[in-house]
């Protein structure tokens, strides 16, 4: 997986498996910048995995294929719910990041042609990567959340989730002992 159309093949293909269950389950359960990452056996544990019986803002979901790849689905969210996130990273065998895919859904932006009753965007970031960690491509795209139409928009900048390497990700302990 060096070039972008062999990266996105493969990506594309282990992306469709996040329509099944996930192999392992992960969230900060933490209410401080202090992370506090736990390991959950199903997604359904989330519902009230959090603080108060509320799922917790940040998690991750994660896919791992016969062939070595590794997909990751991170969700985080304001706990206002002004905003939802939805970052994927798919992995090389060898550990490293072919591409990064991320959807920001926020009530935070105005667009440029807005009218009464605008409800928010949508921002669609794709990067891809080498196996060095460089960045071949990135491409941005920003759309009406209730239309999907494309539209102008200055958009909040969340903080981009990027590991670049298995081992960076943040609850990759857990990973490695869990089945």
């Amino acid at each position: 997986m060096s070039t972008i159309a062999a990266i996105d093949r493969r990506c594309d293909e282990a992306a469709k498996a996040t329509k099944s269950k996930p192999d392992a389950v992960f969230a900060d359960v933490s209410r401080t910048r202090q992370a506090d990452w736990r390991a959950f056996r199903d997604p359904q544990e989330l519902k009230k995995g959090g603080h108060g019986g509320e799922p917790p803002d940040t998690q991750a979901f994660v896919w791992r294929f016969p062939d070595g790849v590794l997909h990751v689905q991170f969700f985080l969210t304001s706990e206002s719910g002004d905003w939802a996130q939805f970052t994927n990273h798919c992995y090389r065998p060898d550990g490293t990041v072919a591409r990064t895919a991320d959807e920001l859904n926020t009530f935070e932006a105005v667009a440029e042609d807005a009218g009464p009753g605008d409800e928010g965007i949508t921002q669609l970031r794709v990067r891809h990567w080498s196996p060095a960690g460089k960045l071949l491509k990135k491409t941005s795209r920003v759309f009406d959340l209730q239309t999907q139409r494309p539209v102008k928009a200055q958009v909040m900048e969340e903080q981009e989730v990027l590991f670049l390497r298995v081992s960076a990700l943040p609850f990759y302990r857990l990973l490695t002992s869990t089945p």
